[in-house]
């Protein structure tokens, strides 16, 4: 990444990141030259917290935050690992060998950009999955907070992960052999998992309130107006937006891009 840096191979995004990252020192929160106030687009709240690298170091220190934040996932998966029994050696060349896979590296490489926030979001997701299943009151609650705050559409991964954690108690407290079939209600129940899963319903919402909010008095049009559907089909609001989906989901199953990425899953 540096190497495409130093030659000019970046471009866009990883600059105007390094100016949200530090416009608050000179108040201007959250804006930069290109889009000007980048809450009437995406609430990249977190952004600001990149300061502590991006003001010493420039742009290469968002370029280590990338780097930073691929290390935090490999020590998340292990960690993971380690609370269902796993042996170290184990864990942590599993670790490795998802951290490498040729479709994470090609995520975290970001070539065109160089950077963008939401590269963090696996790493935070992996820390949020440890704090979850660990029942980890303060952990969850704080790691979904910074989840939440990368950007609108983060509350989808806070809901996934809490969701997977509560499923994933909820069947093997069902196991009966897993000794849980005679503790209580509480003790079964992954409370941090589903406060995750209503903290990230609630956040949803306000997120997509502060955009609109900020799009308003930016002069901008709102989210539904950016949308460019192919054909006549308009998108004006949320009920729209799910009639579209409803009508669509088939054919957007069937398109060469989404059906070479199940294949590639499977």
């Amino acid at each position: 990444k540096l190497k495409t840096y130093y030659g000019l191979g970046t471009t866009s995004d990883l600059f105007e990141t390094e100016q949200l990252a530090t416009s608050w020192l000179h108040g201007r929160f959250l804006e930069d030259n290109c889009f000007g106030h980048i809450l009437a687009i995406h609430t990249y709240l977190f952004t600001p917290v990149l300061a502590v690298l991006a003001l010493p170091f420039g742009a290469p220190g968002l370029l280590a935050a990338a780097g930073l934040a691929m290390a935090a996932g490999l020590v998340a998966t292990v960690k993971i690992l380690r609370l269902f029994g796993v042996p170290v050696g184990v864990a942590l060349v599993y670790a490795l060998t998802v951290t490498t896979m040729p479709l994470v590296v090609h995520f975290y490489q970001d070539a065109v950009y160089g950077f963008h926030v939401e590269l963090l979001l696996p790493a935070m997701g992996l820390w949020l999955a440890y704090f979850v299943l660990g029942r980890n009151w303060t952990g969850s609650v704080l790691m979904s907070l910074a989840v939440l705050s990368v950007k609108e559409d983060a509350p989808m991964v806070a809901m996934a992960v809490g969701a997977m954690a509560f499923c994933e108690d909820a069947i093997r407290s069902a196991n009966p052999g897993s000794g849980r079939e005679r503790q209580s209600w509480r003790r079964r129940v992954n409370l941090p998992a589903l406060a995750v899963v209503i903290i990230g319903a609630a956040a949803l919402p306000i997120l997509l309130h502060v955009i609109r909010a900020n799009a308003s008095v930016a002069g901008y049009g709102g989210g539904f107006e950016r949308l460019r559907v192919v054909g006549s089909f308009k998108v004006t609001s949320g009920s729209t937006l799910v009639a579209f989906f409803l009508g669509h989901w088939a054919d957007w199953l069937r398109s060469p891009a989404v059906s070479m990425w199940l294949g590639l899953a499977v």
